[in-house]
């Protein structure tokens, strides 16, 4: 098999962010679901295997709404809360980093090591997948779990710390691949 390239079809990937709190006031603070726009990247498929890289800008991420244990609520927080919420994401969770890079490689396309790296810390996670392929497209679907403090992330706490984010954030990827033109 010769070498072929594969890129991320944005408008076909969604990747989203679940962020749990805790602490005494948790109940008054709010699980959220994040989800990234305009991500993008390649994956070099050869006969041995495939490597990639996925890029997520940070100004993309965006709160899609409040999470009720895996029940997404898209209208559960107020318009003001949301672009304070994607502001301190910007400013405060990564201050200073355009892009989180995600780079991985594997033999098959269930099971991939990759390295996540934000600009302020990385680290290196295994990353179970699933999917198929159809009409020259690949999709994959997965899920993952990171730690903010290997990212380089602050801790994330309310005020006097009556609650903060717990540190490990789940991560929900649907990923659509296409020959590069």
């Amino acid at each position: 098999m010769e070498s072929v390239t594969l890129i991320v079809e944005a408008p076909a990937s969604k990747l989203a962010i679940r962020t749990r709190t805790t602490g005494m006031l948790a109940r008054l603070a709010h699980d959220l679901e994040l989800v990234a726009s305009d991500i993008r990247g390649r994956v070099n498929r050869e006969a041995d295997g495939f490597s990639g890289e996925l890029i997520v800008p940070v100004a993309g991420i965006r709160v899609a709404g409040q999470l009720h244990g895996d029940r997404l609520d898209p209208a559960g927080i107020s318009s003001s809360d949301r672009l304070e919420i994607e502001r301190k994401i910007r400013e405060e969770v990564f201050p200073g980093v355009k892009e989180i890079h995600v780079r991985g490689h594997g033999r098959e396309w269930n099971h991939v090591d990759a390295v996540v790296e934000s600009g302020l810390g990385k680290q290196s996670i295994p990353i179970a997948m699933r999917g198929g392929e159809a009409d020259g497209r690949i999709r994959m679907t997965g899920r993952t779990e990171l730690s903010l403090a290997k990212l380089g992330v602050r801790e994330i706490k309310g005020p006097l710390g009556a609650f903060k984010v717990k540190d490990a954030v789940e991560v929900l990827f649907e990923v659509t691949l296409r020959p590069a033109d």
